[in-house]
């Protein structure tokens, strides 16, 4: 199956296979594909709010990512 016939499934609501997920990666056409996550994921949540997760996996422990994400929430709280 081609990349946009993939995508138009993804877009149409069909989940995609195992097999669509490799083709779209082995594709290596960011830009549809990024286009179609971005449209899926401005239906399934507000567009005006966008979150990331930045981990560095040999960095990274529970006490420190508790009192970063605690810090980021008393600073969207002063923001209103």
């Amino acid at each position: 199956m081609s990349v946009p016939e993939i995508l138009d499934r993804a877009l149409d609501g069909e989940r995609i296979s195992d097999a669509d997920a490799a083709e779209l990666l082995r594709s290596r056409d960011l830009v549809a594909v990024g286009r179609a996550a971005h449209e899926l994921r401005n239906r399934r949540s507000d567009p005006g709010v966008v979150t990331f997760i930045v981990l560095n996996a040999s960095a990274a422990s529970y006490p420190k990512l508790k009192d970063e994400y605690a810090s980021f929430v008393k600073s969207l709280s002063r923001t209103k």
